[in-house]
Formats: structure tokens, C-alpha cells, sequence
């Protein structure tokens, strides 16, 4: 036999929570830096203990310290706190929980958070730059209101990131060369600054030109080689061709 009642229906949900006397309770808002929920019922008078204000005065700050970042099980903490901050920086203004939840873990914000880490395979600090990038290239301006920490929680705009990332990543014709390479030539092979330009990634690709052309064991050559042997080349006849 089936479920009695209606099928795909549900009870509707209460806008705001109970108190154990059956009572719906008042909510109010308080917090620096944030706006938390603070509940209060007609008869019973307010909580004894506010949840919300125990997590924001005891975790809120983790972001702040680099090696929270690093264990695991303060990595949600660390997200919603550096949410809320860089919330509060964009806009100008706090960060403003939902009330529909008396404990900060089981609120959506808080979900979010962990969809976002999951979505960076719990790479926290990826995580974290990710959030950066969106405000940064998705939030069209300061009068476009983020109304949920769910906007992030986007898998397009986490391959948007991805795809920024190894775009940036990729060395360009006018990136310089490391400077612990450059040393070694002016150590080494000190005439090659006298007969060619280096110190681009495209000087480089011009020595690799260089040496195709007139293959010889030449000071070009004798660079080139070392770059090779510092993997900034590949081994081979075929030497790495740098983007347009």
C-alpha cells in the first residue's frame, strides 16, 4: 500500500523556530561584522544560549590564520568566515544570516560552503582564491546583490575558473626567465648576453631558432642545453614552441 495522503505533497514549512513550549520564537539580529540570528519567545523570553553568537565569536576569525587552512576540520569555518569578510568588503555592509536555522552548521550558508569544497575536492585554499575570482568576475558591481552564498556554489563558474587559472598558468612570450637560469648564464656563458637578447621566454625561443638553424655547439647551443637539462625545454629535436 501506498503512502496515506496526497502524493507530492508536504506540510509547509514554519517561517521561523519553535520554542520547546510550541510557541513560534521572535527574531532579532545582532553581530559586528555580521548579522546573526538571536531568538526570543513571547513567553519564555530569549535563549540562554545563542549558537550563533558562540560560532561567530569563537570561529569566525580561523581564515585569518594560514594553518587553519591547512586541517581539515576547520576548513567550513574558514570558508563562511572568509565569505562573510569578503562580503562585508565588496559591499560594504554585513553579511546577513537566515533565521530559518537555530545552529550555524545546519544553515545553508554553511552547506554551501562544503558544496564549494567538494566541488574543489576539499582543496581548501583553491577553494578560497575560487571565491576571490567570483567576486571579482561574476559579481557584475556592488548593486548586484548576492542573496545566498549558493551564487558561488556554481559548477560552470568553477570550469570558468579552471579554465582562468590554466590560462594564467601558461607561459607567455614576454614572461622572464627564472632568475636562478639567468644566473647560471651570466656565470657560465656570460658571451651570450653580448651576441643575443635573454631575458624573455620568446629571447629564449629565439635561441632555440638559433640553434635549428645552424646546429652547432655554440654558446646559443650550449644554453639551450642547460635549459633543457632545467626541464624549461623539452628533451628532444622537437623543442617546446611558446603560445602566440
Amino acid at each position: 500500500m501506498g503512502r496515506s495522503g496526497k502524493s507530492g505533497q508536504s506540510k509547509p514549512r514554519s517561517a521561523k523556530p519553535k520554542c520547546t513550549c510550541g510557541l513560534e520564537k521572535e527574531v532579532g539580529y545582532s553581530g559586528d561584522g555580521v548579522q546573526y540570528p538571536v531568538f526570543s519567545c513571547p513567553d519564555c523570553g530569549p535563549d540562554k544560549v545563542n549558537e550563533w553568537e558562540r560560532w561567530w565569536n569563537k570561529y569566525s576569525d580561523l581564515w585569518k590564520e594560514p594553518s587553519n587552512w591547512e586541517e581539515k576540520k576547520h576548513h567550513v569555518s574558514c570558508m563562511v568566515g572568509f565569505m562573510c569578510a569578503k562580503f562585508h568588503e565588496f559591499y560594504g555592509h554585513p553579511y546577513k544570516f537566515s533565521f530559518r536555522s537555530p545552529v550555524p552548521f545546519k544553515d545553508k550558508a554553511f552547506t554551501m560552503a562544503r558544496r564549494i569544497l567538494a566541488l574543489f575536492s576539499g582543496d581548501a585554499l583553491r577553494a578560497a582564491n575560487y571565491v576571490k575570482w567570483a567576486f571579482h568576475f561574476k559579481v557584475r558591481n556592488r548593486n548586484y546583490p548576492i542573496t545566498s552564498f549558493g551564487f558561488f556554489a556554481s559548477e560552470k563558474f568553477v570550469l570558468e575558473y579552471e579554465h582562468a587559472r590554466v590560462r594564467s598558468a601558461t607561459l607567455r612570450r614576454s614572461t622572464p626567465l627564472p632568475e636562478d637560469f639567468l644566473s647560471w648564464c651570466r656565470d657560465n656563458e656570460a658571451e651570450v648576453f653580448e651576441l643575443q637578447e635573454l631575458s624573455t621566454w620568446n629571447d629564449l625561443n629565439g635561441l632555440v631558432t638559433h640553434v635549428k638553424c645552424y646546429d652547432s655547439d655554440d654558446v646559443e647551443g650550449r644554453v639551450v642545453t642547460e635549459a633543457v637539462r632545467r626541464s624549461m625545454l623539452p628533451a628532444g629535436p622537437e623543442y617546446k614552441k611558446l603560445e602566440e
